[in-house]
């Protein structure tokens, strides 16, 4: 067994790989479509579950897919598609997998998105209540960062890496790693919660940037907040903007505005010390620097999606870019773990030299015809 283990642990399968990829893809875009939903406040367009106005989800007419229906039943028909490719990958990798992390890995991410649909179900039946809808949210994102972690312990570069081991990264640069990472996963907790908070009052609790309720030096207290509500009933009569007028924002929703704010700003001058650091210290895996590189770029256009997205009042599209850019710099981060951690972290433990070696000799050849 143990050496059945081995040769898994070094042999690259490409078609379990892509199947791995193609479902991050597809829950990314899955998260899009949730923000699409949310933006528009359509979480109730169908206002029946598990069925859609009593069809099966299958078998509702195209007629009907039309306004809010069109959004709340693509995320629905969408989640499904996940939901079977990873029961496809599970009953896979249950048969064919001997490594008992990977088994883990997928059977977690199985009853993870068992877990979503339900309570994304059971959201519906009672009328979208805030913190179902943020767990709903957040659960989305995990699933997510499991779907990432799944994809990368089937990949080719995981198996280069064991067979030719990268530089080691430093310990303090591991540890701010994982710190930004759990810190980006705070930031979406926030964002979640301020956005279904907010949902059926329209627009964002503080309209203009990058001043904060006409301050250019932010402060959440009483006058801020009627700022906030004198500027949403002028626009309101200016321009019918699409507020609950009758709904004013509170002081606790503006704190929270002004903390995803905060938080924003953080995680832009950790990144630009992080990729300084990167380059100072020289790192010299050319995939941890990808990954850095690549979530800077995330993170500048995150930034400037923010800001359209204040400037538009959460306009639908823009606002569901930025939720699924979000989304997307949390898997870039957990990636970047990936790649700063010890490539034998699915196994749980290093390979004998021997056998590893004896290992290696025995499945290269396929390898490299995989490469």
């Amino acid at each position: 067994m143990r050496m059945q283990q081995q040769a898994q642990t070094l042999a690259y399968y490409p078609l379990r790989a892509v199947f791995a990829k193609l479902l991050c893809l597809l829950t990314l875009g899955l998260v899009f479509v949730g923000g699409v939903v949310t933006s528009n406040n359509a979480g109730l367009a169908v206002p029946d579950w598990p069925t859609s106005f009593g069809y099966q989800m299958w078998a509702m007419p195209f007629a009907m897919w039309h306004g809010g229906i069109l959004y709340e039943h693509s995320h629905r028909v969408l989640a499904s598609i996940v939901g079977l490719f990873v029961l496809i990958l599970a009953v896979w990798l249950m048969c064919v997998e001997t490594r008992r992390r990977i088994r883990l890995l997928v059977l977690s991410s199985l009853a993870l998105v068992i877990l979503q649909g339900i309570l994304g179900g059971v959201g519906v039946l009672l009328s979208l209540p805030v913190a179902v809808s943020v767990m709903h949210g957040v659960l989305a994102q995990l699933f997510f960062c499991l779907t990432i972690v799944l994809a990368y312990a089937l990949s080719r570069e995981r198996v280069l890496r064991l067979r030719e081991p990268a530089h080691a990264v430093a310990p303090e640069f591991r540890r701010a790693v994982l710190a930004l990472a759990l810190l980006i996963l705070v930031q979406l907790v926030l964002a979640a919660s301020m956005r279904h908070e907010l949902k059926l009052q329209g627009g964002v609790a503080i309209p203009d940037f990058p001043t904060t309720a006409g301050r250019w030096l932010p402060w959440v207290d009483q006058e801020s907040v009627t700022w906030v509500n004198a500027w949403r009933q002028a626009a309101v009569q200016e321009h019918g903007a699409p507020f609950d007028v009758h709904a004013p924002v509170q002081l606790f929703q503006l704190a929270m505005h002004l903390a995803h704010r905060f938080v924003a700003g953080i995680l832009v001058l950790a990144f630009v010390w992080l990729t300084v650091a990167a380059r100072r210290r020289r790192v010299r895996d050319d995939g941890v620097l990808a990954a850095v590189y690549g979530i800077d770029a995330l993170l500048l256009v995150q930034v400037v999606l923010g800001a359209f997205t204040v400037w538009s009042n959460r306009g639908p599209l823009i606002t569901s870019l930025h939720v699924m850019t979000g989304a997307a710099i949390l898997g870039g981060a957990v990636l970047l773990v990936l790649r700063v951690l010890p490539a034998g972290w699915v196994e749980g433990e290093a390979l004998a030299p021997a056998d590893e070696e004896g290992t290696r000799n025995h499945i290269s050849p396929a390898l490299g015809r995989c490469a």
